[in-house]
């Protein structure tokens, strides 16, 4: 049995209950602004390596209070609209590995790649995707 779907939904509903009385639509905005909160951690860090080397104790401390109110805030969400976070994890799992295929070679071509790896932006241009982030290409239209 999953957990998710046994004692983790009871338990953090009804810590988020105590703190916070909330409807639908408020814990769907609640949820947003926690994750911006989780966001800042990161705003000027750079690239952050795996493990956290060299940040101290109070900023870990930090991110895993702000995970975990980003999870609470989910797992409430989801238990207050009726749907079940572990299946639907699982079946966004199942789709994601029919829409990205192990093995299959990704377009490493973009400027949108070029931004999380570091590389330099293709094509030139301020940063931002012209098509999705609406960046003017030269002469000032999209």
């Amino acid at each position: 049995m999953c957990l998710i779907n046994s004692v983790v939904p009871a338990i953090l509903a009804a810590a988020v209950d105590a703190i916070y009385l909330i409807c639908i639509t408020d814990a769907g905005a609640l949820q947003v602004g926690e994750v911006g909160e989780l966001s800042e951690i990161f705003q000027w860090k750079g690239e952050v390596p795996r493990g956290l080397p060299g940040w101290e104790a109070q900023e870990t401390e930090h991110l895993g209070e702000e995970l975990a109110d980003v999870l609470l805030y989910l797992v409430r969400l989801s238990d207050m609209c009726g749907v079940d976070l572990g299946k639907a994890a699982l079946r966004k799992i199942g789709l994601n590995a029919i829409k990205h295929p192990v093995g299959k070679r990704h377009d490493t071509s973009s400027k949108k790649f070029a931004r999380r790896t570091g590389g330099d932006d293709v094509g030139g241009g301020a940063g931002g995707d012209d098509k999705e982030g609406g960046v003017a290409k030269e002469g000032g239209k999209l």
